[in-house]
């Protein structure tokens, strides 16, 4: 059925490059703007697409409920360098999207931590998260999209971090901005992680002061947290959980375990996923949406690649960028 519903998003974009002109040109071929993410709607009658343009890529609106004729019901191009990241339906109505925005000489896309949401045809918009933005405080504050939660329409789980707390899981009204916290990391700084179904399960935390790495996970949702500290001795990333909360994949600069490894929560053992024997890892390949890890880029001389297997627990969906 996914598979179905990937073929039927790819048809739709190229009947509708097609039907932009009926004889385009080698010039105008090559200027179409690329699709860099593609979400159909529940019931099957819109499409919203990232759509780059030069250095940027915009959200368009489609009307398929035609496909040999696709209308553009609504299009947004983001405030400044800022560009399109995510989308996501979350009833047959109503979408969101986060942006992105590029970083250094390398113009490396960062997620912006905001996150809109606005109704197919560009009306009710409303920003839900952004930096600053917090009812009744200011400080930075970023949101990440856990749970689109399909069987409520009106509310989502995201995750949020702020300067001045720790990190929190929240249901937030896509029409009214109402928030509330259902979860709380239990370390004043460091990354929370959700399972499948967007539950917090896993908490890291760097201790400043003494340099050591924290755990911290619940065996079942309606645990406790178990504090535990870290096997590791260099700097570790949380990357997912396994679908069952009892794993969670970790990228470490370990001299040990240079790379992406499996840590059991229960047991502590270390499960090498991605990893090598000489050198750490110079970066990690990323999907379209820029934030799904889906290899590692390691560096000992000339460059090699390791992806992670497209049947594993862990994969993530997404192209590679290379």
């Amino acid at each position: 059925m996914k598979f179905k519903r990937l073929a039927l998003l790819a048809a739709y974009a190229l009947v509708f490059v097609s039907t932009a002109k009926a004889a385009p040109t080698i010039e105008e071929l090559v200027s179409l703007p690329k699709y860099t993410t593609v979400s159909l709607s529940p019931t099957g009658e819109y499409i919203a697409a990232a759509m780059r343009d030069e250095d940027n890529a915009y959200l368009v609106v489609m009307d398929i409920t035609d496909p040999r004729r696709p209308e553009v019901v609504w299009q947004t191009k983001p405030a400044g360098n800022e560009s399109v990241a995510q989308i996501r339906w979350v009833n047959e109505e109503r979408l969101l999207f986060t942006t992105q925005s590029a970083v250094g000489t390398l113009a490396q896309q960062y997620p912006t931590g905001k996150v809109f949401a606005v109704d197919y045809n560009g009306k009710k918009a409303v920003t839900l998260m952004a930096p600053g933005s917090a009812t009744g405080r200011t400080f930075f504050s970023l949101g990440d999209i856990v749970d689109v939660m399909p069987e409520d329409k009106k509310n989502i789980k995201v995750m949020t971090s702020a300067s001045d707390r720790a990190q929190q899981l929240e249901i937030v009204n896509v029409y009214r901005q109402r928030r509330r916290t259902i979860d709380t990391s239990p370390f004043r700084r460091g990354s929370l992680l959700a399972d499948r179904d967007g539950n917090a399960r896993f908490a890291v935390m760097n201790d400043d002061a003494t340099n050591i790495l924290k755990y911290a996970y619940k065996p079942t949702v309606d645990s406790d947290w178990v504090e535990f500290e870290s096997p590791f001795k260099g700097s570790v990333n949380p990357i997912k959980m396994a679908s069952d909360g009892s794993h969670a994949l970790l990228s470490t600069e370990d001299a040990g375990y240079f790379g992406i490894v499996r840590l059991d929560l229960e047991t502590g053992a270390i499960e090498p996923v991605l990893t090598h024997d000489r050198v750490p890892a110079r970066r990690f390949l990323r999907g379209t949406d820029n934030k799904s890890v889906v290899g590692v880029e390691f560096l000992p001389g000339l460059p090699e690649y390791e992806l992670l297997e497209a049947d594993g627990e862990y994969v993530q969906s997404g192209e590679v960028n290379l």
